[in-house]
């Protein structure tokens, strides 16, 4: 679940990976979310800045596993929008044939 919040005035957005855990199947279940968020903000924080990646704020891995990120304000863009409205160029795409 992703909502909007903000963190000193800035806009950011909360992914939350789960709210809680009550027995030992949800303890297991939450271990496996920590891990996802984790690895997230690992992957967040190796891409770097760049106007297209979130700054990541911070990561909460207890009971409540979240991430904190930027809300970046744009157009959203997938790839198959990038690529169809020809947003994004690389030599691969120069060399596809036209449809």
């Amino acid at each position: 679940m992703c909502f909007l919040a903000t963190y000193h005035g800035i806009p950011v957005v909360m992914k939350q990976y789960q709210e809680s855990h009550k027995d030992k199947k949800g303890a297991e279940k939450l271990f496996k979310l920590q891990k996802e968020a984790a690895h997230e903000a690992q992957i967040i924080e190796k891409l770097g800045v760049h106007p297209g990646t979130p700054l990541l704020f911070g990561v909460i891995l207890q009971s409540l596993s979240a991430l904190c990120c930027n809300f970046i304000v744009k157009e959203s863009l997938t790839v198959f929008k990038a690529a169809k409205e020809q947003k994004v160029v690389s030599e691969a795409l120069k060399q596809l044939p036209k449809s």
